[in-house]
């Protein structure tokens, strides 16, 4: 006897149909899949003999094949062996398979038959509802109940979820929910923490050490940081118009702590880009939970990882570092330490926001749209141009330091900034105080968290300016300008406020290359939405300018 029961494969994001086909006949008992499964499809044979068994049914003493159509078409993970074991029994003529001929049917199987939890679920989900009323394609799928809250994500997707084999087996356990959905942008309640990455920089450490859960602190107070006003101005430049940024300086400047006050400046994602970051975590088997990730992901990758942990790669393919930080932020601390091959992996996708891994068989596309930020020091030490520390580095260290990271990859990061050495004689420092709204310092001398440079007073204003380019710009930040936009926005230059002419003078003394001249105006184009300006003008782009320092890493 034969029978088929339908489910789904996931390559990388994309989606395909896979038909499980079963055929039971005499001869000397033997379990054979075929259909290019991976080892972890070939280890289901024990898997869904063992909870056939435990399960209450009869396993078939006879020979078994087990067939996975399209043939050409690779298989991976434990997600088949649900819908295995369905066809199997339905083949057996121990339960129908009829009620589930057109759903698709997910799930890994453990040994006493209860059903688990499978990575992509969500990915899977928004497909088949996408897919909904096509010939041919699922009209409803079958999930573990660890899955369900994931699944129901997706607004009007029939699903039923199943905690055993023999709940799926038995008409009387079968349940159908419809996919719920959420509407709207998301709240900016929850947020994430330092150690899954979602969001956030403190958190319930769910991802090795690589930044945030769903629910958690958004990071430290701007207000905190002592001094360093340039750089705090280059930080609320880069969460409004989502600019890649260097933080250049020696020790104890406060380069990191910069860095991770920038969560508390992003505006929550929308409901269309919490499902993207969603779906990303979701295929990556990070996801903790059902719930929508409602904070934009903070990065914080070791610098010791791998150039398929940065991009992706394994096998499944799977998203890496710079994938899990989509629409957010990606954080390189230390950015000399890092493996040059390593790091100029990031210039293709910082250009076009997705990256393509190319392996024997496959191509996988994932979405990388992220805002890098980087801290650094100019040298091994630390200490190369510090008018109060000697530097002990060689010439030959310094070189070898600096060339980790190339000029290419320089010029494709729109904002450079130093960051020195917190003045001890400064007023502030001795515990003196500010005055209001002069930023840093908060908690000394009565200087208010909400002041001017406080997380939320910057983070009102990036709304603000983030909401100008979205409306002007269907939707795109002025990092993500093509060249035609540039273009546009010389043309409107030089019929209004004469900074053109602004810019050909720092274009033939100052010697910029074309990706330089175009992420000057793409900063300044910010800078003038901050200012809730409709044109570009001089001083708009004369700021601009000085964030673009020749003395990055050192270099003079």
């Amino acid at each position: 006897m034969t029978a088929g029961v339908r489910t789904l494969a996931l390559h990388g994001l994309d989606v395909n149909q896979v038909v499980v086909e079963v055929d039971i006949a005499n001869g000397l008992p033997s379990f054979d899949i075929v259909g290019l499964p991976d080892a972890s499809i070939r280890e289901a044979r024990n898997r869904v003999r063992a909870a056939i068994r435990n399960s209450g049914f009869r396993f078939p003493t006879r020979r078994i094949t087990v067939n996975l159509a399209p043939a050409d078409l690779r298989k991976e993970g434990p997600a088949f062996d649900l819908a295995v074991a369905v066809a199997l029994l339905a083949a057996d003529g121990q339960c129908a398979a009829g009620p589930w001929a057109d759903w698709a049917v997910l799930g890994e199987l453990g040994l006493d038959g209860s059903v688990r939890a499978v990575a992509g679920t969500l990915a899977l989900a928004r497909v088949v509802r996408a897919r909904l009323g096509t010939p041919g394609w699922p009209a409803g799928m079958v999930v573990p109940r660890g899955n369900l809250e994931e699944a129901m994500l997706v607004e009007g997707l029939p699903l039923c979820a199943v905690d055993t084999l023999r709940d799926l087996a038995e008409p009387a356990q079968r349940h159908v929910f419809i996919g719920k959905g959420q509407q709207g942008v998301v709240g900016e309640e929850g947020g994430g923490g330092a150690d899954d990455g979602i969001g956030g920089v403190s958190g319930s450490g769910l991802g090795g050490g690589h930044g945030g859960g769903d629910n958690g602190d958004v990071g430290p107070d701007l207000a905190h940081v002592l001094g360093q006003e340039t750089g705090k101005r280059a930080l609320e430049i880069a969460a409004a118009g989502g600019h890649h940024l260097l933080l250049s300086g020696p020790p104890g400047g406060g380069k990191t702590l910069l860095a991770r006050c920038l969560p508390g400046l992003l505006p929550p994602p929308t409901f269309a880009e919490a499902m993207e970051i969603t779906t990303i975590y979701s295929v990556s088997g990070r996801l903790p939970s059902g719930t929508l990730v409602r904070r934009r992901p903070f990065r914080t990758p070791h610098h010791h990882i791998t150039a398929a942990g940065l991009i992706g790669g394994g096998k499944p393919l799977q998203p890496g570092e710079i994938s899990l930080a989509h629409h957010g932020v990606l954080f390189l601390d230390e950015l000399g330490e890092y493996s040059r091959s390593v790091v100029e992996l990031l210039r293709q996708p910082l250009e076009q926001g997705e990256v393509t891994l190319a392996r024997q068989g496959a191509a996988v596309t994932f979405p990388a749209s992220f805002t890098l930020v980087t801290a650094c020091n100019p040298c091994p030490c630390g200490f190369l141009n510090d008018p109060t520390h000697a530097c002990r580095c060689s010439e030959a260290d310094i070189r070898r330091y600096q060339a980790r990271v190339s000029g290419p990859l320089l010029d494709r990061i729109h904002l450079r900034v130093e960051v020195p050495a917190v003045d001890e004689n400064a007023s502030w420092v001795k515990g003196e105080g500010e005055a209001e709204g002069g930023g840093g310092g908060a908690g000394r001398g009565g200087t208010s968290i909400g002041s001017l440079h406080g997380s939320a007073a910057v983070a009102a204003r990036v709304a603000a300016a983030r909401h100008r380019q979205v409306e002007r710009q269907n939707g795109r930040l002025n990092s993500r300008l093509g060249a035609a936009d540039v273009s546009q926005l010389v043309r409107d230059m030089a019929r209004g406020s004469g900074g053109s002419r602004l810019l050909e003078d720092l274009e033939g003394r100052r010697g910029l290359s074309f990706r330089g001249r175009e992420s000057l105006l793409k900063v300044a184009r910010t800078i003038a939405d901050l200012a809730g300006g409709d044109d570009i003008r001089e001083e708009h782009i004369l700021e601009a300018f000085t964030y673009r320092t020749e003395r990055t890493l050192g270099k003079t």
